[in-house]
């Protein structure tokens, strides 16, 4: 099943403040989840709203929805460092 990988313009922001080599890492990290889906390891609440909050195999965390039904995953934020909360 492929997916939509959208990225919003607060994740946009935090891809402009990387370096080409590290975009380029991430990039490819998202890339990965049209097929394989992404890993929804570590739940938390956005606005009232069930995200998630993972580390990319690149060391950045990601902060996204994603919705099986309508197959997209919408990243919100992306900066450096592990995940912000614990598997819950």
């Amino acid at each position: 099943m492929t997916r939509r990988v959208i990225v919003v313009a607060y994740a946009e922001a935090d891809l402009d403040q990387l370096s080409e080599a590290e975009r380029t890492a991430v990039t490819d990290d998202l890339w990965s989840w049209v097929e394989d889906g992404p890993p929804r390891l570590r739940r938390r609440t956005v606005g009232g709203a069930q995200a998630f909050d993972d580390q990319l195999p690149s060391g950045f965390a990601v902060v996204y929805f994603a919705d099986e039904a309508q197959r997209y995953v919408a990243v919100l934020r992306i900066r450096r460092g592990p995940p912000l909360v614990a598997d819950r």
